[in-house]
């Protein structure tokens, strides 16, 4: 595991418990946004094929979630475009 659950990568935990109301779709699909460049990253820089494997299938669960998210009543798209090139940017300078 390197950023979700077995479960959370077969399609399970369903229906979170999000304390103080409503969860905020944009907020969570940044969450998955960012775990997305991580998990790509790793699958540009790892030479182990266990971790290329895993991050590959956690890869696929963060673009489930982000899709999820995207979908949502609330969900900005201008915002969610401008946050995610704000976020790129950020790994571009770190490399």
């Amino acid at each position: 595991m390197i950023l979700y659950t077995e479960d959370e990568i077969l399609g399970g935990q369903r229906g979170a418990v999000y304390r103080g109301g409503k969860p905020n779709p944009n907020k969570q699909y940044m969450k998955h946004f960012d775990n997305s460049l991580i998990l790509t990253r790793l699958l540009q820089v790892s030479t182990s094929i266990i971790d290329r494997y895993q991050a590959q299938k956690e890869l696929a669960c963060a673009e489930r979630k982000m899709k999820y998210w995207s979908q949502r009543p609330g969900f900005d798209k201008e915002l969610a475009a401008n946050e995610s090139l704000k976020l790129k940017a950020l790994w571009d300078k770190a490399r």
